[in-house]
């Protein structure tokens, strides 16, 4: 596969506002990316008998890419300063005079890229055994591998890791002590930030899945799996990768990790035609990553307003793991080549409510519930082809 991609900044302008002058920028070129992208699979019939089958695959993904690259670079892009307010005179609207302790505004209008900067991909590798246990029965056993690598995130080159003063606290989970980093005064309202590929984001899953397959000719068949995964790396790529903040427990489970998942499906022809169809679920929790707010309470010369810091690894703590039943019931109805199906479909039969995310922020909302599993639902259907 060849992937060719090519995105640019039309010339663009805009009058003055309060905070900004008149700006006019003449067209931008941004990146123009040429890719091979290979890709192999191979599956060989291991003692001629069409029973037991070895595979492996080897192939290259290039990121999704659209408009997002040049919005990161954009400067007319909607971009934000976050400033110290005092309302000095009382009445509720800020003032010219009032504000204070700008961070400096972020996003395309302080944001350039370099000029290597290249496309993020991912690598993919699979192999296993499929083999025919007994009449229409299967099983496989499968390993997988991917590799995200090339991500790109942003470094404030106006205020460089070194700039940064380490400061101790305690750590309000256990007390410990807990090295935060203070930005240097001189540095304050700096930004020329560079958006750029950096190894610190490469993240790899590695994973493992056996499954068992069987048909029970005309009347249904049912598939079960187990598979055990875990997808290692920096578990964000937001945030200045200059500021050491942002290195506090950055390694850990990437996004919606969940290492443990069965599940079984299947569908079985009732007496009166009626079709019954399941699919049945439990998975690991996702991980829980507690946080914490510095503010100038905690540490007095703190130059920014406030630091979010996170205050352990995310992999420590897990949500509860989460099992859930769906199931369907449906009658056919023929008549010539009219076809009519009404259906019933119950979804979280057991009616399972397991906390999927909460506040995890040190604070008097932490453990306060944001979302859970959705509730029992009763669906009545119908399809009509004809």
């Amino acid at each position: 596969r060849y992937d060719y991609f090519k995105v640019y900044i039309p010339a663009q302008s805009a009058p003055a506002g309060r905070w900004v002058p008149a700006r006019s920028f003449d067209e931008i070129p941004v990146v123009t990316w040429n890719n091979v992208v290979p890709r192999l699979g191979v599956a060989f019939d291991v003692f001629g008998t069409g029973r037991t089958v070895m595979k492996g695959s080897a192939s290259q993904y290039m990121s999704v890419e659209a408009a997002g690259v040049a919005q990161s670079v954009n400067p007319m892009f909607r971009s934000t300063n976050r400033c110290a307010w005092r309302d000095l005179n009382g009445d509720n609207a800020p003032q010219d005079a009032e504000i204070s302790q700008c961070q400096g505004f972020s996003g395309g209008v302080s944001t350039t890229y370099d000029p290597d900067l290249r496309r993020p991909f991912n690598r993919e590798y699979s192999i296993g055994v499929q083999h025919e246990v007994a009449r229409n029965v299967g099983m496989s056993v499968m390993y997988f591998r991917r590799e995200n690598r090339d991500l790109r995130g942003t470094f404030n080159r106006a205020v460089p890791t070194d700039s940064y003063v380490p400061v101790t606290i305690a750590n309000p989970i256990d007390g410990a002590p807990l090295t935060i980093y203070n930005q240097s005064a001189a540095t304050a309202g700096r930004q020329d930030n560079l958006l750029a590929n950096s190894s610190k984001l490469d993240n790899d899953y590695n994973g493992v899945e056996v499954a068992v397959q069987r048909r029970f000719s005309q009347t249904g068949s049912f598939m079960a799996g187990y598979h055990y995964g875990k997808n290692l790396g920096r578990i964000s790529t937001a945030g200045d990768l200059n500021d050491p903040n942002n290195d506090i427990f950055a390694n850990g489970a990437v996004g919606n990790d969940e290492p443990h998942q069965f599940k079984l499906s299947g569908n079985y022809l009732l007496p009166g035609k009626i079709t019954a169809s399941g699919f049945f679920n439990i998975r690991s929790g996702q991980p829980r990553q507690r946080q914490l707010v510095v503010s100038r309470t905690m540490v007095p010369s703190l130059i920014r307003a406030s630091q979010t810091v996170r205050i352990e690894p995310n992999n420590t703590e897990r949500y509860a793991r989460v099992g859930l039943l769906d199931l369907r019931f449906g009658r056919v109805f023929k008549s010539g080549t009219l076809r009519f199906e009404p259906f019933v479909d119950l979804y979280n039969l057991t009616n399972n409510n397991t906390i999927l995310t909460d506040v995890t922020t040190i604070g008097s909302s932490l453990g306060v519930v944001s979302s859970t599993v959705n509730p029992r639902i009763v669906k009545f259907g119908a399809k009509f082809d004809f």
